[in-house]
Formats: C-alpha cells, structure tokens, sequence
C-alpha cells in the first residue's frame, strides 16, 4: 500500500518520534486530526503485543481532507509523504502552550540564544 512506506519511515525516526510526542498529548487534538491518528499508531505500534497495526482510521481521516487519498487506490507514496509533513507541520504548529521559538545565534566559536 502506498503509505505503508510513509509511516515505517516516520515510524523509525527516532528523532522525529522525539520531538513529534514531546508536542503531542492526546487532550491538544480532536480524534479526527492526522496528527493525533499518527499519535495513536505510534502507540500502538510500542504497546501492542501483535505483528501488525491497524491504520484505518488513519487513512479514513486522510482520505477526508485529501479525497485523493480516499480508499485503497494505488497512489504515490512520495507525494504521499510530502502532504502528511504539510498536514503535521500544520497542526502542530496549531497546538497552544508550545514554548516560544528561540534563535540560536552562531557566531566563530559561540553561540547564543536570542
């Protein structure tokens, strides 16, 4: 299947595991948020005891913003992996109560926060 590829990508990130359940908790999202089923998977994959996972509601909930993605129509998975990093980027950055962007400033041999 064509995400399939996607999300064992996504899924042995280890630094992108890290910083995508920092930000996640399951009260920020409604059950129905890309983010949050993608938080759900990844649970699943770590707690359950069996060789597979179920993504329907996943893909049901994708395919609902992207009617592309609506069924199990072959589809490409590069563009696939392309519009679930726009789709995280979004609703992460709608989370409230993120700490504040700071910019860290190189300079020769130092470096500091602004």
């Amino acid at each position: 299947m064509f995400c399939n590829a996607s999300l064992q990508i996504f899924l042995h990130l280890n630094i992108f595991l890290e910083k995508f359940l920092k930000k996640i908790s399951e009260s920020e999202f409604n059950n129905n948020a890309i983010s949050y089923q993608l938080y759900l998977i990844i649970l699943d994959m770590y707690n359950s005891k069996f060789n597979y996972l179920d993504i329907t509601n996943f893909l049901y909930n994708f395919g609902k913003k992207h009617s592309n993605y609506d069924g199990y129509m072959q589809q490409d998975a590069i563009e696939f992996f392309r519009i679930l990093l726009d789709e995280l980027s979004i609703e992460c950055n709608e989370i409230k109560n993120v700490p504040k962007y700071k910019e860290i400033i190189y300079t020769n041999n130092s470096s500091k926060i602004k």
